[in-house]
């Protein structure tokens, strides 16, 4: 048997657990701020929001492309809110609601609502006026959707609801809509984005913002992978009472003091202001948004009269009013479910006999339909109206007992029909019922299945309903609904990921002329990629270096299928210089496969300092020097440097991984490609643009003698598909990484894989910073004066010991490889390098 439990107690179990859980029954009031319009129809969603580039039809109608980033440089001047300092435990409280609350459900459904209502036409004219195909698919298909409304990743637009009312009334039997914890989650919805976009828990996350015409936006994934909806307000007012039927003084002024602190711990007190009646609002202010949490229902007959006077009142010309609400409880009234559903029953029976003391008379809440009906009676364009099922959690039910206390609270005994008996026995009663909710909680019970449905309906106050000319703008007339209709999850947009093959314009190229790529219709690549014709000299020399060293005949044997390495494996090598006999280091690496790719592919890299000065020395012979003038000058950079030569190798690929190698270094690294054999006929580099949602647009490239390809920052790329295992051929690819070193390409060059040498060593990466070319013609690879000063450091302790007797562990890649640099021997001594010394001076035996 259960020890029982005190009053006092039983209250502060009671209200810990409601601190932060308290439900209302709610309906939304909203009117917005619309965009302007033009000729009698709508500007299409992004005209008064976005930044960026406008295109406009000849209809009148326009867009942005926002995602556009060439001048979106970080800004935060002229936003306060930027600099604010908001409690993290309040920001992941919030996330945890917008993530976790089932009461969110219809408010997202209201924000949906609202950005669609803003932005009506968004969502059609990305579809009609998107995408451009040279094989007949229709421009704007789901095959390719591309920027337009979408947002900018650094600098997202939101959409405000503007000023808002929010009405916490009585009277309406229980309630779900926590509003002030959504209200807090508006003003804090910049915030959140910035803030789990960081890092929340122990994932890395970046939440942000979805389109304007929501093609973004879908209930499929966990939250934390989907976007949230870019929504935001200017400012509020709560009233926390009895908005439209008095309420006794004392209680006014309780609830007023309980939501002065709710409001402080939200975080939101700056924003606006609690009053405990209408009665206190500014006369004649009307509100963006107009919240009546718990519209108290007594008769049908009244709902026309409350409903009109809060829409001359305070709906604003042209705007929206949301209608939250819940249907009758059917299956709890007729006890046709488990005990979870009975004691749930017995819950609101008690409830509502507490409330019958004070005089008011719950009444059936009214369907959906009722208030459907009503709205459209009163001049409104109803142009969304939708119902929630409604399992209640076990919190949701103990939200009920909550009420019927603080109901019990203000029983005044002095009075003849309330004695202290009736009084403690109401008390027991809610004691009881708590004990058996958290008895069927230990059972295993989660949910009550009230029968019952939440409902949101939006409806449109046309602009001719207000008589006053106070110089509102003329709002769109939205399209309107007849009935009420069940939600229905939003579904995911599938994006296009194996798209037709289309062209890319290849014209014939001189050595040392660049030419990005562009699709046979015209349109330029996303990407940094480009063509760039090489000297007639440098694939052979590159040949016969490889073959020189006994690099090629290493590649064509480990490419025997029998003698190639497992996925995810590295071995290092010692090959011998062809021009000065130094022995030096090569490694060699099969990556694994990645993203459901899958190659035979092995990377040949140099592996040491000797080996990448050598390499140099045969692409300065090759004439890449011509190469390097051609991409320093189309961008427009101060300097450049070449790391070494790379070599990949594939017999077979049934599906090649599509990446890019560079992003954010601001078009200062780059990787440039030469095809040294190629088996077949077949195109042999897959060239791949991705939109903002996920389409795909594919192109191949057929290597050639003429030029080499680039590919920079944001150059979406594969390895074709390709099978030459039954010809015994092997395609083979020289790799030649580029930069302008920086403080961005800096980081992107050093950690762009550590694994091979110089294993993500920034002071030498740094060290070699703009020795190849420059803007002023005073840097060539010809009159190389090779790195600055650099001293290699080990990076962990006990080298001397690690690296064994005769150095075999500098032999093996792991731990000591990567971190002994200088007891290896990995890098040359200044004294034997000397830093600033032309390479024909410090090597005559090497070619020039």
């Amino acid at each position: 048997m259960k020890q029982q439990t005190t009053l006092l107690q039983f209250l502060s179990l009671l209200f810990t657990s409601s601190s932060q859980n308290h439900h209302h029954s709610t309906i939304l009031v909203s009117a917005q701020s619309s965009a302007p319009f033009s000729s009698g129809k709508a500007v299409p969603s992004v005209l008064a929001q976005q930044e960026g580039e406008e295109h406009c039809s000849v209809d009148g109608s326009c867009y942005f492309d926002i995602l556009n980033e060439e001048d979106s440089s970080d800004d935060d001047s002229g936003d306060e809110d930027d600099e604010e300092i908001i409690d993290s435990h309040l920001l992941d409280s919030l996330y945890t609601f917008l993530s976790t609350s089932t009461s969110y459900l219809p408010l997202q459904t209201l924000e949906r609502t609202h950005l669609q209502t803003t932005h009506p036409t968004a969502l059609n004219y990305t579809l009609f006026h998107s995408g451009n195909y040279t094989d007949a698919t229709k421009a704007g298909s789901s095959q390719w959707i591309g920027s337009i409304n979408a947002q900018i990743a650094k600098r997202p637009q939101y959409t405000t609801f503007g000023s808002i009312l929010d009405i916490v009334t009585s009277g309406a039997a229980g309630g779900r809509q926590p509003t002030l914890q959504w209200l807090s989650s508006l003003v804090h919805r910049k915030e959140l984005v910035q803030y789990h976009g960081e890092m929340n828990n122990e994932d890395e996350e970046y939440i942000k913002p979805c389109r304007i015409d929501l093609l973004d936006d879908h209930d499929e994934d966990p939250f934390r992978k989907r976007c949230i909806l870019g929504v935001t307000l200017d400012e509020y007012v709560s009233v926390v009472s009895d908005g439209l039927n008095a309420d006794a003084e004392e209680v006014r002024e309780k609830k007023r003091v309980r939501a002065v602190e709710q409001v402080d711990g939200l975080g939101i007190s700056e924003r606006g202001e609690v009053v405990t009646s209408l009665g206190e609002v500014e006369q004649g202010k009307k509100f963006d948004t107009v919240i009546v949490n718990g519209l108290p229902i007594y008769n049908k007959e009244e709902v026309d009269l409350k409903l009109e006077h809060l829409v001359q009142n305070y709906l604003k010309p042209g705007g929206i009013m949301y209608v939250f609400g819940e249907g009758p409880l059917i299956n709890v009234e007729h006890n046709e479910n488990g005990p979870g559903e009975q004691v749930f029953g017995e819950i609101l029976g008690l409830l509502n006999s507490v409330k019958s003391l004070f005089g008011v008379n719950p009444g059936k809440s009214p369907t959906a339909s009722f208030f459907h009906r009503t709205i459209s009676r009163l001049g409104l364009n109803v142009v969304t109206s939708t119902t929630f099922p409604t399992p209640y959690t076990f919190d949701d039910v103990t939200s009920y007992l909550e009420e019927a206390v603080e109901w019990i609270d203000e029983m005044d005994t002095t009075q003849q029909r309330v004695s202290q008996e009736m009084k403690r026995s109401y008390y027991q009663l809610c004691s009881d019922l708590l004990y058996r909710v958290e008895d069927l909680k230990e059972e295993g019970y989660e949910e009550v299945y009230t029968g019952g449905y939440e409902y949101m309906i939006a409806a449109q106050l046309p602009s001719n309903n207000n008589n006053d000319d106070d110089g509102e703008e003329e709002h769109a007339v939205l399209p309107t609904v007849d009935t009420p209709t069940p939600y229905t999850p939003k579904e995911k947009y599938r994006a296009d990921r194996d798209p037709n093959v289309e062209q890319l314009q290849f014209p014939p190229l001189a050595p040392g002329v660049l030419e990005t790529y562009k699709w046979a219709n015209g349109d330029p690549y996303d990407g940094l990629s480009a063509r760039i014709g090489i000297p007639p000299q440098l694939k052979d020399t590159i040949i016969a270096y490889a073959k020189g060293l006994g690099i090629w005949d290493i590649i064509l044997n480990t490419m025997e299928p029998e003698n190639q390495m497992r996925p995810d494996s590295t071995k290092i090598l010692t090959v011998a210089s062809p021009y000065s006999g130094q022995n030096f280091t090569w490694s060699v690496k099969r990556p694994d496969n990645f993203e459901g790719s899958s190659s035979d592919m092995h990377w040949f890299d140099i592996a040491d300092e000797a080996a990448h000065e050598e390499a140099l020395r045969a692409l300065a012979k090759g004439g890449f020097d011509e190469v390097l003038n051609a991409i320093g000058t189309y961008l427009g950079l101060d300097n450049l440097v070449s790391f070494s030569i790379g070599i990949l190798a594939v017999t077979k690929a049934d599906k090649g991984y599509v990446h890019v190698d560079f992003s954010k270094s601001g078009k200062k690294a780059a990787n440039f490609l030469v095809n040294l054999q190629t088996p077949g006929d077949d195109p042999e580099l897959t060239v791949i643009e991705e939109d903002d949602v996920g389409n795909r647009r594919r192109a191949q490239v057929k290597y050639s003698n003429e030029f080499g390809i680039l590919n920079g920052d944001d150059a979406m790329h594969a390895t074709n598909e390709c099978n030459h295992r039954a010809s015994g051929g092997v395609r083979i690819t020289a790799s030649i990484f580029l930069s302008q070193l920086e403080e961005a390409s800096l980081k992107q060059v050093a950690e762009h894989d550590k694994y091979y040498f110089p294993f993500g060593n920034m002071d030498w990466i740094w060290s070699q910073r703009g020795r190849h070319w420059n803007k002023d013609g005073t840097a060539s690879m010809m009159n190389d004066k090779g790195r600055q000063p650099f001293e290699p450091v080990d990076t962990i302790e006990g080298c001397e010991d690690r690296v064994g007797e005769n150095k075999e562990e500098c032999m093996v890649h792991g731990e000591v490889r990567m971190n002994c640099y200088k007891t290896c021997g990995f890098f040359k001594d200044d004294g034997e390098y000397r830093p600033g010394k032309e390479r024909a001076v410090v090597s005559p035996e090497l070619p020039f």
